[in-house]
């Protein structure tokens, strides 16, 4: 029974690692305002090797992206900021890969919808565990 129960709390930590870490290579942040009547959806998202970012607005009206995101060499305090922007009707969405050798630290991004005689403006921002350490 003795080593029963060691099993047990084995797989009760090796379970606690592996949710540890899979917290800390994912990470979003979001926001969803409403804007004269209508939702809007604003969205990062970020892990080890990609980050995206994406406006969606379901009323009539134009969105953007504009973002920074933030890559860490491994193994040195090196960094890289790539930046892109876009803007479109409905849905925009901007995607990023870190180069090699690179991996994500953080992304920044504001997010506007502009509808009849109304605007939003809002930021979202998602960084990693490289960013905390």
């Amino acid at each position: 029974m003795k080593k029963f129960g060691k099993r047990i709390l084995a797989l009760g930590v090796a379970l606690g690692v592996i949710c540890g870490i899979s917290s800390v290579a994912f990470a979003a942040s979001s926001l969803s305002p409403t804007i004269g009547g209508y939702k809007a959806y604003a969205t990062a998202t970020i892990e080890e090797k990609n980050a995206s970012a994406s406006t969606t607005y379901t009323g009539s009206g134009s969105v953007s992206v504009n973002s920074k995101y933030i890559v860490t060499q491994y193994n040195s305090n090196k960094q890289k900021t790539l930046t892109g922007s876009k803007g479109s009707y409905g849905t925009v969405k901007l995607s990023f890969k870190a180069p090699n050798e690179y991996q994500s630290k953080r992304i920044t991004t504001t997010h506007k919808v502009f509808a009849t005689n109304q605007s939003w403006t809002g930021t979202t921002k998602a960084s990693t565990w490289v960013d905390i350490v």
